[in-house]
Protein backbone atom coordinates (compact mmCIF):
# COMPACT_ATOMS: atom_id res chain seq x y z
CA UNK A 1 0.00 0.00 0.00
CA UNK A 2 3.05 2.60 0.84
CA UNK A 3 4.37 1.84 -2.58
CA UNK A 4 0.91 2.52 -4.49
CA UNK A 5 0.32 5.43 -2.30
CA UNK A 6 4.60 7.11 -2.76
CA UNK A 7 3.97 5.94 -6.78
CA UNK A 8 0.97 7.71 -7.11
CA UNK A 9 1.01 10.60 -5.26
CA UNK A 10 3.72 11.54 -3.20
CA UNK A 11 5.87 11.86 -6.57
CA UNK A 12 3.75 13.37 -8.88
CA UNK A 13 3.28 15.89 -5.78
CA UNK A 14 6.82 16.65 -5.28
CA UNK A 15 7.05 17.03 -9.28
CA UNK A 16 3.80 19.73 -9.32
CA UNK A 17 5.70 21.28 -6.75
CA UNK A 18 9.47 21.36 -8.94
CA UNK A 19 7.32 22.14 -11.90
CA UNK A 20 5.64 25.15 -10.39
CA UNK A 21 9.25 26.36 -8.94
CA UNK A 22 10.88 26.14 -12.96
CA UNK A 23 7.75 28.34 -14.59
CA UNK A 24 8.61 30.59 -11.64
CA UNK A 25 11.98 31.23 -12.35
CA UNK A 26 10.97 31.11 -16.64
CA UNK A 27 8.22 33.65 -15.34
CA UNK A 28 7.92 35.38 -12.21
CA UNK A 29 5.21 36.65 -11.16
CA UNK A 30 3.09 37.55 -7.60
CA UNK A 31 2.88 34.67 -5.26
CA UNK A 32 -1.08 34.47 -5.08
CA UNK A 33 -0.89 33.64 -9.01
CA UNK A 34 1.28 31.07 -8.51
CA UNK A 35 -0.52 29.91 -5.96
CA UNK A 36 -3.72 29.59 -8.03
CA UNK A 37 -2.07 27.76 -10.91
CA UNK A 38 -0.71 25.21 -8.54
CA UNK A 39 -4.00 24.93 -6.96
CA UNK A 40 -5.41 24.13 -10.77
CA UNK A 41 -2.48 21.86 -11.46
CA UNK A 42 -2.95 20.03 -8.02
CA UNK A 43 -6.61 19.53 -9.30
CA UNK A 44 -5.47 17.54 -12.48
CA UNK A 45 -2.98 15.72 -10.58
CA UNK A 46 -6.22 14.59 -8.23
CA UNK A 47 -7.81 13.18 -11.49
CA UNK A 48 -4.77 11.05 -12.10
CA UNK A 49 -4.05 10.02 -8.69
CA UNK A 50 -7.71 8.76 -8.77
CA UNK A 51 -7.25 6.49 -12.30
CA UNK A 52 -3.93 4.97 -10.54
CA UNK A 53 -5.22 4.26 -7.35
CA UNK A 54 -8.77 2.88 -8.20
CA UNK A 55 -7.34 1.25 -10.70
CA UNK A 56 -4.90 -0.59 -8.58
CA UNK A 57 -5.78 -4.53 -8.06
CA UNK A 58 -5.41 -3.98 -4.35
CA UNK A 59 -8.17 -1.26 -4.66
CA UNK A 60 -10.70 -3.23 -6.64
CA UNK A 61 -9.45 -6.55 -4.02
CA UNK A 62 -10.45 -3.94 -1.25
CA UNK A 63 -13.61 -2.00 -3.19
CA UNK A 64 -14.82 -4.36 -5.48
CA UNK A 65 -14.79 -3.58 -8.56
CA UNK A 66 -18.35 -1.73 -8.66
CA UNK A 67 -17.33 0.14 -5.43
CA UNK A 68 -13.80 1.33 -6.39
CA UNK A 69 -15.11 2.70 -9.84
CA UNK A 70 -18.02 4.52 -8.20
CA UNK A 71 -15.74 5.84 -5.27
CA UNK A 72 -13.28 6.83 -8.64
CA UNK A 73 -16.45 9.10 -10.30
CA UNK A 74 -17.38 10.30 -6.82
CA UNK A 75 -13.69 11.70 -6.51
CA UNK A 76 -13.31 12.64 -10.57
CA UNK A 77 -16.60 14.90 -9.77
CA UNK A 78 -15.45 16.45 -6.27
CA UNK A 79 -12.20 17.59 -8.32
CA UNK A 80 -14.26 19.03 -10.95
CA UNK A 81 -15.92 20.59 -8.81
CA UNK A 82 -12.76 22.10 -7.13
CA UNK A 83 -11.22 23.09 -10.27
CA UNK A 84 -14.26 25.05 -11.36
CA UNK A 85 -14.27 26.81 -8.01
CA UNK A 86 -10.57 27.72 -8.41
CA UNK A 87 -11.20 29.34 -12.26
CA UNK A 88 -15.12 31.07 -10.94
CA UNK A 89 -12.90 32.84 -8.09
CA UNK A 90 -10.25 33.40 -10.52
CA UNK A 91 -12.47 35.28 -12.56
CA UNK A 92 -14.25 37.00 -10.60
CA UNK A 93 -11.96 38.18 -8.34
CA UNK A 94 -8.70 38.03 -10.10
CA UNK A 95 -5.55 37.75 -8.53
CA UNK A 96 -5.73 37.93 -4.69
CA UNK A 97 -4.44 36.41 -1.31
CA UNK A 98 -7.73 34.93 -1.21
CA UNK A 99 -7.88 33.21 -4.41
CA UNK A 100 -4.52 31.87 -3.87
CA UNK A 101 -5.13 30.54 -0.54
CA UNK A 102 -8.28 29.12 -1.87
CA UNK A 103 -6.61 27.83 -4.31
CA UNK A 104 -4.14 25.43 -2.61
CA UNK A 105 -6.53 24.22 -0.14
CA UNK A 106 -8.69 23.35 -2.85
CA UNK A 107 -5.79 21.57 -4.80
CA UNK A 108 -4.64 19.91 -1.87
CA UNK A 109 -7.93 18.75 -1.07
CA UNK A 110 -8.42 17.06 -4.44
CA UNK A 111 -5.00 15.23 -4.11
CA UNK A 112 -5.95 13.92 -0.93
CA UNK A 113 -9.19 12.89 -1.04
CA UNK A 114 -8.15 10.01 -3.03
CA UNK A 115 -5.42 9.67 -1.43
CA UNK A 116 -7.86 9.20 2.10
CA UNK A 117 -9.84 6.76 0.39
CA UNK A 118 -7.29 4.26 -0.53
CA UNK A 119 -6.77 3.93 3.46
CA UNK A 120 -10.32 3.81 3.78
CA UNK A 121 -10.93 0.19 1.96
Amino acid sequence: MARLIVGSVVIPFLFVIVMSGVEYLARPRLLWDLMTDVGWDMCILGIGVTGGIFSAPEMEKGWGPEGSLLAAVIVIAVNLVAGIGIQILKRDLGTSRVVGTFGIVLGIFAVALPSALSFWR
